[in-house]
């Protein structure tokens, strides 16, 4: 009896080898982007990591007949603000750069001491509340980076 000798054609171990290499690469860039994006990047003021520099700020806010009121009381600059404006419907939150009344925003942030008053009544509606969230200037390793101090370093402001 005759054995019959089936060929079996298959991947070549060089192609295979090729393809490990190549789904390998993939796995390893997937989790490094992964990973990467989950990591935040460092961002330091002063030479301390920007979230403890938040412990710092101090600064008085008022609004009254649409004019909003900030005072700079720490050694902390204060870049821009964040104004997160509270009504019956909801809420929106811009800058204060975005604002007509921004103009009169100094440049370089708020320093020690120095005040900003504007007239922001005009672009917003019947707020119940105005949430202040100093936004401060830090660098990182791809240069300078801002930072909003959310949360419990904002002032809430009643209309």
């Amino acid at each position: 009896m005759k054995k019959k000798v089936m060929k079996k054609k298959g991947l070549s171990p060089v192609i295979t080898t090729v393809l490990l290499i190549a789904l390998t690469i993939v796995i390893i860039a997937i989790i490094f982007l992964w990973i990467r994006g989950m990591v935040q990047e460092g961002v330091t003021k002063f030479g301390k990591n920007i979230q403890l520099v938040c412990n710092d700020v101090q600064f008085e806010a008022t609004y009254e007949s649409g004019t909003l009121n900030i005072v700079n009381n720490g050694n902390i600059p204060l870049y821009s603000l964040d104004v997160k404006v509270v009504t019956s419907d909801g809420y929106q939150t811009k800058n204060i750069k975005d604002f007509n009344a921004a103009s009169s925003w100094p440049v370089s942030g708020l320093k020690q001491g120095a005040a900003f008053s504007g007239n922001i009544g005009s672009e917003i509606t019947n707020p119940t509340e105005l949430e202040i969230f100093p936004v401060l200037i830090g660098t990182s390793t791809s240069g300078k980076k801002t930072f909003t101090c959310g949360g419990q370093y904002g002032q809430t402001v009643i209309v």
